[in-house]
């Protein structure tokens, strides 16, 4: 009785110890080169600016079309077009966290609009 109980417990084991490195191994936010790898346009909102090397919260909007930039709880601003469609996927990927992190790593004088990268090591 107590080795098939010791063999049950191995297996139950082993299958957990698989289904996890399988888990482990699938691509994150953070190793998708089609993210990472993006420089994103972000537009500022209505009376807010961006600054150089500002870090900024990233999540998807309410319809789903773009990606709104936050600063602590209030909304910036926002990334749209062909760079979003990846961090939007990247974003509502089940087990994903719905939220990352943006570094602003140039503004526009004019327009106030601004290139990003995800911030990695944040």
């Amino acid at each position: 009785m107590g080795d098939n109980f010791l063999k049950r417990q191995v297996r139950n084991f082993q299958k957990g110890r698989d289904l996890a490195t399988a888990e482990m191994s699938e691509p994150t936010l953070f190793t998708r080169p089609e993210v990472v790898n993006t420089v994103y346009t972000a537009r500022p909102g209505e009376n807010c600016q961006f600054s150089n090397g500002e870090i900024l919260f990233v999540v998807a909007s309410e319809n789903g079309r773009s990606a709104v930039l936050a600063r602590g709880h209030q909304s910036v601003g926002q990334i749209e077009g062909d760079g979003a469609k990846a961090l939007l996927a990247a974003l509502n990927d089940t087990g994903a966290a719905g939220v990352a992190q943006v570094r602003i790593t140039e503004v526009s004088g004019l327009s106030g609009v601004a290139k990003a990268v995800i911030a990695k090591d944040q």
